[in-house]
């Protein structure tokens, strides 16, 4: 059978995503079920884009479809028990422990993830092509040395780092997207005022009307109901739009700060390097939250 974006076939095509109710072994239109407003879109702030946030299964809608079912209920509520075991399993057993790139390196060939491969006899960790393991679809197959990896990167970054002048660019190209943003913001608040006025402008004349009886009270109270509610809708968003973000400042002394950042992270880059174990010190330093 073809997967189904006709490529190949992954783990994570099969297994999903269960908070998302994605994903071969999550998706219920296999047993006559749809199931829609899964996920809702929202706007970075940071960046303009929009992107997808998992809605809670309570917003979830549902409508059965049992001429569509291809799986019965049997066979569906076992492979949903296996799926919630491995998902209780304690962390040591269903996920290796952490290196200091997971999740960050990339094939060349196909853009796949690179991940753990085995260890050397010396315990070196080796990695190779994801996709090699997963489908055999990457024509990728050479085993690399995850030290020698982590090490060009680390030596890039000690490079990198060097330059102060690396934080003014940043800082440079950061106001920019906070002037575009507070940009954009503006001409919504413009916008919105401009409608709230124009609105404000007719039931006033709408009134005026009726007091200088040049129209009936009773011809003109639907009129001046539907121009309230506009007003009251529009000063709603109005009152909903966040504050432009404003641009920041480098101060002197934050220099000063970054280098002395910089000088102890050298320390530990240098200490990661040359630890026994190739997950090494540096992690607690990047990510606490391994264990």
């Amino acid at each position: 059978m073809a997967p189904p974006r006709g490529t190949r076939w992954n783990g994570s095509t099969i297994n999903g995503n269960a908070q998302r109710g994605v994903g071969l072994l999550f998706n219920e239109l296999y047993v006559g079920r749809i199931i829609w407003n899964k996920i809702r879109m929202v706007k970075n702030p940071d960046t303009g884009k929009r992107v997808s946030r998992p809605n809670p299964k309570d917003q979830w809608q549902t409508k059965e479809v049992p001429h569509l079912r291809i799986v019965d209920d049997e066979v569906w509520q076992k492979a949903q028990a296996l799926k919630a075991a491995r998902v209780n399993a304690s962390t040591h057993i269903k996920r290796r422990p952490t290196h200091l790139l997971s999740g960050l390196l990339r094939c060349g060939i196909c853009g796949s993830g690179m991940s753990v491969h085995d260890r050397d006899k010396t315990g070196k960790t080796r990695i190779r092509c994801s996709a090699v393991r997963e489908s055999g679809s990457c024509s990728n197959r050479r085993i690399i040395y995850l030290p020698e990896i982590e090490r060009a990167v680390l030596d890039g970054m000690r490079e990198q780092l060097k330059a102060p002048d690396l934080i003014e660019a940043y800082i440079r190209k950061y106001n920019q997207e906070r002037r575009d943003l507070a940009a954009q913001a503006n001409s919504m608040r413009t916008s919105l005022e401009g409608k709230r006025d124009r609105v404000e402008g007719e039931l006033q004349r709408m009134i005026d009307l009726v007091i200088r009886s040049v129209i009936a009270e009773e011809d003109a109270k639907h009129r001046i109901a539907e121009l309230k509610t506009q007003r009251s809708l529009i000063e709603g968003q109005v009152c909903g739009l966040d504050e432009p973000p404003s641009t920041v400042a480098l101060h002197p002394a934050t220099l000063q700060r970054y280098v002395k950042t910089v000088d102890g992270l050298s320390n530990a880059l240098a200490d990661h390097a040359t630890a026994p174990d190739d997950r090494g010190p540096l992690i607690q330093v990047v990510s606490p939250q391994v264990v």
